[in-house]
């Protein structure tokens, strides 16, 4: 994953849950500023990560898309206060996720398919737009 590094201040991995097999999924906070600061404030869309100690590597990158902001805070209207708060396996490929802004907080259940794996692909480039 070559964009980690553009991560926001103060937002890099913030959930860690071990699933039935072994495999680690990590969650980044927020989304990476890529290609830009502007296009990655304003983007719905953070990064899961599956971890293989079996392997010792990343096996999977997943796009995490939060829902508008509103929809999870009615009363914020900035997007860059959405947040992953942590991450739960909940099933073999499954994954409750706790979205949030600094006044609410909801639970989505993620279903980890294998199609949705973009580890290697133009969706894991710094310069693909948008990140």
């Amino acid at each position: 994953m070559e964009g980690s590094l553009t991560r926001k201040i103060n937002r890099g991995f913030e959930g860690l849950a071990q699933l039935p097999g072994g495999d680690l999924v990590q969650a980044l906070q927020s989304p990476l500023l890529n290609p830009s600061k502007k296009v990655g404030e304003a983007s719905l869309n953070t990064r899961l990560l599956r971890f293989s100690p079996h392997q010792g590597k990343v096996t999977a990158e997943y796009a995490y898309s939060f829902d508008p902001v509103g929809v999870v805070d009615p009363g914020e209207d900035d997007t860059s206060e959405l947040k992953i708060s942590s991450v739960i396996a909940s099933g073999p490929e499954a994954l409750l996720v706790q979205e949030r802004t600094d006044n609410a907080a909801r639970l989505q259940r993620v279903v980890l398919q294998p199609s949705a794996n973009i580890l290697g692909t133009a969706w894991d480039s710094t310069t693909t737009t948008p990140s």
